[in-house]
Parts: structure tokens; sequence; C-alpha cells
């Protein structure tokens, strides 16, 4: 198991001994791209390699200018990263599911920014639909654990499904973060720390026996909180 954790600034990556890292990039302005640029200079200074997960950049975007600027920035962020970008699946809001010219716009973002860097696409929007998306979609995959649990899905189920479908061979990486309570003010209840018997730590164990080469990123923030999940593990 290669073991790495998510960053998205520079305030305590160097004090993890491990080799890789995630950075994660909430994209709201063309500037968050040199940030991140500088970041990653810092992380390849270290010897950590590197994957970037951008989020806010839309790859089933049909409206021509905006589809355009999205991939502007998801290709320039292509040509900073190390190990290759993450993704997120998408949906057509208020229609469900990609279909028709929202399906294709996707597969065409995916395939042009391929040509930079490989892409993994994570279970992020509609986690019940997902296997079909990576049917579709995915030349690799990420498995992340809390979001199904948010979606209240059976994940022993969900590597059920993977395995009947082939898709096993496609895993690369896995997002671990527990499922906790409401946090207030924060409209979410994953990406907690991990603790002890926390049935996360299971659900990993069986993707490892199925994959044992995928790598894991720990996905919770702070720097205590990171630490006592790596003692967990």
């Amino acid at each position: 198991m290669d073991l790495g954790f998510r960053i998205s600034d520079n305030s305590y990556f160097q004090q993890f001994d491990l080799g890789m890292v995630q950075i994660s990039v909430w994209h709201q302005r063309d500037e968050d791209v040199d940030r991140i640029k500088k970041l990653a200079k810092e992380v390849k200074a270290t010897g950590k390699r590197f994957v970037i997960h951008p989020f806010g950049l839309y790859l089933s975007e049909t409206r021509v200018e905006f589809r355009k600027h999205y991939l502007e920035m998801l290709k320039r962020y292509a040509r900073i990263t190390d190990l290759g970008m993450i993704v997120h699946d998408e949906t057509v809001p208020g229609l469900g599911p990609l279909q028709g010219k929202w399906s294709h716009a996707y597969s065409e973002a995916v395939a042009e920014i391929e040509k930079i860097c490989p892409v993994s696409i994570e279970n992020g929007t509609d986690c019940p639909g997902i296997v079909s998306f990576w049917k579709t979609h995915a030349r690799s995959l990420v498995f992340d654990i809390g979001h199904f649990e948010v979606a209240g899905m059976d994940c022993h189920a969900v590597m059920d499904n993977m395995v009947a479908e082939d898709l096993i061979a496609k895993l690369d990486y896995i997002h671990l973060h527990r499922m906790g309570e409401m946090r207030p003010r924060i409209l979410v209840c994953d990406h907690w720390p991990l603790v002890e018997g926390c049935p996360e730590l299971e659900i990993l164990k069986r993707l490892l026996e199925l994959k044992p080469d995928a790598q894991v990123i720990l996905e919770v923030d702070g720097e205590e909180n990171l630490r006592s999940s790596l003692e967990v593990l």
C-alpha cells in the first residue's frame, strides 16, 4: 500500500514522512493556478510525488465560452501535475445522469486532458450511478469510501459490482476518511479523522485485497487529524 495525504497549502506537509500528496484546489479564480504551481514546486523539492485534484471546473459544460475557460484551466493544472489529475463524476443539474451532448462533452474533455496527464475519476457527485459512469468514462478510477457512506450505500456491494463489471483493474486511488456526525456550520458528515475500529478500515482492507497496488490518500484536514489518523492506520 502506498500512502499519501491531501493538502491545500504548505502549512504542514513537510512534517509527515510520506512519499505522496494530493494537492486539492477549489478553483475560484485564474490566480489559483499560479498558487498551485508554486505549491507544487515546494512539494517536488521535498521529493514527494503528487496528484492535483481541482474542483469547480466542469468537464461536461457545453456553453462555448464557459467550456473553453474550464478546459484551459484544467489543462494548466494538468501541465503542473506529477502523477496525474483526479476529477469528479458529474451530472446534468435538474436532469440527472450525464446523457447526450453532456456525456459527449465530458468524454471529450477527459480525452483532451489525458493528452497531457493521466486522469482518474472519483465518485463525488452521483454515487448510486457511479459504476455505470466509470464504465462509460474512466480509464482510471478513485474509490472514495466516505462519499459512498454519506450516500447511504454499502461499499461492499459497490465492490461486488465493480468485480462483476471488471472495473477493479482500473482502481488506482482510494480516498480514505471517516463518516461522522454533522459538524456545526459545515453541511457535510464525512472527511472526519479515523478512529480505532471504524468501519472504513474494514472497507479499506477489502479494497486492498482486491487491488494491492492502489494508492491510499488520507483526506482529512489539519495536522492533528492527519497525525491521529496515521496512528490508527
